[in-house]
């Protein structure tokens, strides 16, 4: 199959799968799970978007719009899901916290269920053919924009915990180069890991990126709840302050560690050849 039929049929596919855990979010907007799909969804299609053609993306940028709204807008929820969590954790006399959080996220959520149902009205993402040139000549444009991003920030992630902006842009980035892989057929895929080798320095698999995903959501998760804590004057949110900066430390190590393993691997094979 050629890439533009596979990118299409992968996209469209998306598309309908959004939709339908839209309808299932506003149904149960409380259940973790349907939250978890429909950010997911919303997180490939922010990521794929950018592949369209211009006659594609100028048919749809106002639907998009609307979506990147929302999940912004759900992004907060989601914080305050992993800061309750993580309080809970952390101290069984967080309550009060805890219950600061809850409110909020009560009163945010109404506006946001509202903006899920809004979503419905705006028609659907409608794709037209494309050919397997239109869907390269994207695919290069975007992934060497984002692998410039990747490759400014790496070393500083790596030499510095206290770089938490650079350590979210490369959590967002090496996800974007995630979805993008996940949506091309063998041949495209092998092709772009080495673009993105080339660029970048980082020779990852997909099983490889999803770990480094995961490594830097953990990161980004005890960020969030740092800066509750610390904006919090509480003498418990200091206590709980300290314990969880311990525990970001360790997470970082973690991080760190991993990367310079795939680093020195990708060094190694390339002194074998």
């Amino acid at each position: 199959m050629e890439l533009s039929s596979f990118f299409e049929t992968k996209f469209r596919k998306l598309v309908a799968q959004l939709e339908k855990r839209l309808d299932g979010y506003i149904k149960d907007p409380k259940e973790e799970e349907k939250v978890h799909d429909i950010r997911t969804s919303l997180r490939r299609l922010d990521s794929l978007f950018p592949l369209l053609s211009k006659k594609n993306r100028k048919a749809n940028k106002k639907r998009i719009t609307k979506y990147q709204g929302f999940f912004k807008a759900n992004s907060r929820l989601r914080d305050y899901d992993i800061i309750i969590a993580r309080l809970a954790s952390l101290s069984p006399d967080s309550r009060a916290l805890i219950l600061v959080l809850q409110r909020r996220k009560d009163t945010e959520l109404k506006a946001i269920v509202r903006k899920a149902k809004a979503l419905r009205n705006t028609g659907k993402i409608t794709v037209q053919s494309m050919n397997t040139e239109e869907i390269e000549a994207r695919l290069d444009k975007v992934l060497s924009k984002v692998c410039r991003r990747i490759k400014v920030n790496l070393d500083p992630t790596l030499s510095d915990s206290k770089n938490i902006e650079q350590l979210h842009s490369l959590r967002k980035d090496l996800k974007k180069v995630r979805y993008i892989l996940e949506s091309l057929d063998g041949g495209s895929e092998k092709k772009y890991q080495q673009m993105i080798r080339t660029t970048t320095g980082l020779a990852l698999n997909i099983t490889q990126l999803e770990k480094v995903q995961n490594l830097l959501g953990d990161l980004h998760d005890s960020d969030i709840t740092l800066e509750f804590l610390k904006s919090s004057k509480s003498k418990l949110a200091s206590e709980l302050h300290a314990r969880e900066a311990s525990i970001r430390e360790s997470l970082y190590s973690d991080f760190v560690g991993y990367m310079k393993s795939i680093l020195a691997s990708d060094s190694d094979s390339l002194k074998a050849t």
